[in-house]
Parts: structure tokens; C-alpha cells; sequence
């Protein structure tokens, strides 16, 4: 017979410590003001919830990142856009649109590293840009935007992930993002992709209403960005990181 997963054991466990809490709860306050039984329902509440969210297991609300971001899509080579799709749940188009990635010619997936904030991370790559693509992705970490730039060449390579300062989250993957805020114009990124690693340097960071934060990929630059929520599952603002290509080493001699 095949055992429950630790991960739901554990789950399983948080949600019975909340009920007995709320259910001692209710024998004190039985004749006494609402009041301290909503306290003690409102903290059993969040017990269950930063359970849940500590382990990967999160509302729409809280997991969607590309809710309200708009990526002006076009040539990449000339710079003309040619067409726009709205991250939003129910396009159908964007899986169109954005259903191609740079190919990888090893079994090692790319990485994202930034020494200026500790940053060494595996980069995902969704196979489409729908979001329930993309958030699957994002338990991983960082994800590559399906059809935007190729490393190196003349377009705009843009990868997002998460961010949370929540210490009740034990996901690293949701705090991978963390540092972006800390990064400063002339630092360092480097990004691995076959066999090749490819530096870019940070030329701002901002931080962009989710309705203003559109990302061109349409640029006759060589061009990185970065993006992900100023707060856990936020969709008011965005930190958006923009860097240029400065040069690019081969990993290693064949």
C-alpha cells in the first residue's frame, strides 16, 4: 500500500493542530463576546494558510505573477511590433504566441547567476505561456518567458520568479528574487545556456505599476530582464531589473 506523501502528512498534521485550536477556543468563549473566539479562528486561519503556502500549495491569488503584465511581442531583429498579448488567464493566444524557447543542446538546464546578491539558480523552461504553465514552473524557480530573446543575440531574454519575505515560506524557490531589489547599475549578470556563459550589466531597476510594467521584446538591443512582485503575490508593483549584453565565454573547449 502506497504511503501518504511527508509534504501531505505534514499538511495534514497543520490543519488538525488549527481545528483542535479553534475548538478549545470555542468551550472558553462559549459564553463570553465573540471577540476572542474571531481572534483565535483568525489565527487558526493563517496557521493553516502558512502551512499551505510553505509548501508549494497556494490560492490563484497568490501564485499568478503574470496576471497583469503586458509583453509587447514582435521582430526582434528590426524592432517593430508587430502584435500584443495580456498575460491573463482564458488568452488562448499567448500559448500561440509564445510556444518556443531557445533550444539547449545539454541535459543541464540554463542558469541565472548574480554574485552581487548570492544568485545561483537552475532557470526554467516552460513549454507555453499560459499562466498555469508558467506558475508550475515558478515552484521550480526562475522561469524563461517562452518566446522572448535568445541569449547573445539581438532581442530581449526576460526571466521572472518570485519573491516573498514571508519566514513562514520555506519554499526557496518563492524567495529566489529576493536580492533583485538590491541590485545596482553596473553590476554583473551572468546567465549559462549551453555551454556558453553570457554577461550582462545592469543598466537599471525600477520599480513599475503592474499596468505600466510592460516588457518590450521587440528591441534591436541584446538585451536581459529581470522582473518579479515587490510584495508575495502582490499585483500593485513589479521589480523590473534592465540590462545590456557586455561579452560571452564558452563554458568549456570541445
Amino acid at each position: 500500500m502506497q504511503q501518504p506523501r511527508p509534504q501531505l502528512l505534514r499538511i495534514n498534521e497543520a490543519v488538525k493542530d488549527a481545528a483542535v485550536f479553534v475548538a478549545k477556543a470555542r468551550r472558553h468563549f462559549r459564553f463570553s463576546a465573540p471577540g476572542p473566539f474571531l481572534f483565535y479562528w483568525a489565527v487558526s486561519f493563517l496557521l493553516i494558510f502558512a502551512a499551505l503556502y510553505s509548501f508549494g500549495f497556494a490560492p490563484d491569488g497568490v501564485l499568478e505573477v503574470g496576471d497583469t503584465m503586458t509583453a509587447t511581442v514582435g521582430n526582434q531583429s528590426d524592432g517593430v511590433a508587430s502584435s500584443q498579448s495580456r498575460l491573463a488567464a482564458g488568452v488562448s493566444a499567448a500559448t500561440t504566441l509564445y510556444s518556443a524557447h531557445p533550444a539547449t543542446t545539454t541535459a543541464e538546464k540554463p542558469r541565472l547567476i548574480i554574485p552581487s546578491i548570492g544568485l545561483n539558480a537552475a532557470i526554467e523552461l516552460p513549454k507555453s505561456a499560459d499562466l498555469d504553465t508558467l506558475n508550475t514552473a515558478l515552484l521550480d524557480g526562475p522561469a524563461y518567458y517562452p518566446g522572448s530573446g535568445t541569449p547573445g543575440q539581438v532581442g530581449n531574454v526576460f526571466i521572472f520568479g518570485h519573491s516573498s519575505l514571508l519566514s513562514v515560506v520555506h519554499n526557496q524557490n518563492f524567495k529566489v528574487f529576493n536580492g533583485l531589489k538590491d541590485l545596482k547599475s553596473g553590476d554583473v549578470i551572468r546567465l549559462q545556456w549551453n555551454s556558453v556563459e553570457y554577461w550582462y550589466q545592469v543598466k537599471t531597476v525600477s520599480i513599475k505599476k503592474a499596468n505600466d510594467a510592460e516588457i518590450d521584446l521587440a528591441t534591436d538591443k541584446r538585451l536581459l530582464t529581470l522582473s518579479t512582485c515587490q510584495i508575495v503575490g502582490g499585483k500593485e508593483n513589479r521589480y523590473v531589473v534592465e540590462a545590456e549584453f557586455m561579452r560571452s565565454y564558452p563554458l568549456k573547449i570541445i
